[in-house]
């Protein structure tokens, strides 16, 4: 992260404001402050942007665009003399649960890795279940629609939920590879339109031969979605990883979701990514995409810390594992996560505002480690005091 977008968040400014300030469109400084990507203007816009700090009583300077330390501890304490946490310290290293921890709490399998073989070990909070519902209106209503969520918030897992509730249905699921794409072309490759032609291609008529020219390629598509509607079949586009897609790529999946047979749409489009999507989806930020983010419904991941939903979540992966969760679990155990899974970032008004991580995977992680822990030491179940100590709080 470069200082530049730090001292933003902390300030409160907006990406936009900067812009308007130095005379620039939004997307340069999102390329600036999100990518270290400048224009060849450098030079000058570096004293630009230094001006327009400056002239907001930033005291700045040309250190700003250097590369943040993200090992450094860089937070103010807040009102009880504590500094508050950050994200990397609420993302916890990944520990699998250890032979002796199996034994100590008599369990055949792990509760919290690879733990998802059926529909049965699905836990579906509240969000979940509206971006389920989004992604089912997106096939049946040939919908648009975006589902955001943080790393480890379940977005994969929905996804497969939804795939495996479709199995008896008269569904075709177009999946183009995204394994290596970026918005960036220095980390990744550019994902292009064309990409979803040959999808379309590869998934409706895998034994035919690509035809050479775009416009070819375009018209056959076409006619495969056609009569693959009109066979009686929905078709769904599915792009994971769509927060790597560029705007442009964006503009373009609204025009092939326009396609029609009469008043039906050929195909729904559902796009799966991390939060930078929604920047992506800002309409004050690419006002130029306009025309294809007003029509792209979003459904976010939400922390499962809410009242009932982390203690659903908790029973039901022990009881997969087939121990209840008093077994396993003292009755603070949710209080404790919920505490420990709690940041504070600058609001920019000279405060903190509390986020929540209790995200699946954050939980399964915690979980682990202190099960871990309290197989070393000797504690028959996992408490809030335990879950504490192994988070340092």
């Amino acid at each position: 992260m470069l200082k530049l977008k730090r001292a933003l968040i902390e300030a409160g400014i907006a990406q936009a404001a900067l812009a308007r300030d130095c005379g620039v469109s939004p997307a340069t400084i999102a390329q600036i402050v999100n990518h270290d990507q400048w224009p060849k203007n450098a030079l000058m816009l570096e004293k630009g942007i230094l001006h327009a700090l400056q002239d907001r009583g930033l005291s700045v300077d040309e250190s700003i665009f250097r590369v943040a330390d993200e090992c450094c501890n860089t937070h103010q304490p807040d009102s009880n003399g504590q500094s508050p946490t950050t994200e990397n310290e609420m993302l916890t290293e990944p520990e699998w649960l250890s032979p002796a921890a199996k034994r100590h709490f008599k369990l055949a399998r792990d509760p919290f890795h690879d733990d998802v073989n059926e529909v049965d070990d699905i836990y579906l909070g509240e969000s979940h279940a509206f971006a389920l519902a989004a992604m089912r209106d997106a096939l049946r209503g040939q919908r648009f629609v975006a589902v955001v969520g943080e790393s480890g918030a379940g977005k994969s897992t929905a996804k497969d939920f939804f795939i495996e509730s479709m199995r008896e249905e008269q569904v075709t699921v177009i999946t183009p590879y995204v394994t290596d794409i970026d918005d960036v072309e220095t980390r990744g490759r550019i994902f292009k339109s064309t990409q979803i032609h040959e999808a379309i291609l590869r998934t409706l008529a895998p034994r035919q031969s690509v035809p050479r020219t775009p416009e070819a390629r375009q018209h056959r598509s076409l006619e495969l979605l056609l009569s693959n509607r009109r066979a009686g079949f929905l078709n769904l586009l599915l792009i994971e990883e769509a927060h790597a897609l560029t705007v442009p790529v964006l503009k373009h999946l609204k025009r092939f979701w326009e396609n029609k047979d009469g008043l039906q749409r050929l195909l729904g489009i559902v796009l799966i990514g991390q939060p930078e999507l929604l920047a992506k989806l800002d309409i004050r930020l690419q006002w130029d995409a306009r025309e294809a983010i007003q029509r792209i419904e979003r459904a976010q991941l939400l922390p499962i810390d809410a009242t009932g939903e982390l203690e659903g979540y908790l029973r039901l992966k022990c009881e997969r594992a087939l121990r209840p969760f008093e077994q396993l679990c003292e009755p603070d155990v949710p209080d404790a996560i919920r505490q420990v899974l709690v940041g504070k970032r600058k609001d920019g008004r000279g405060g903190f505002s509390e986020i929540s991580y209790c995200y699946p995977l954050a939980v399964n992680n915690l979980m682990t480690k202190t099960m871990n822990f309290c197989a070393r030491i000797g504690i028959p179940k996992v408490g809030g005091e335990q879950i504490r100590k192994v988070m340092g709080a």
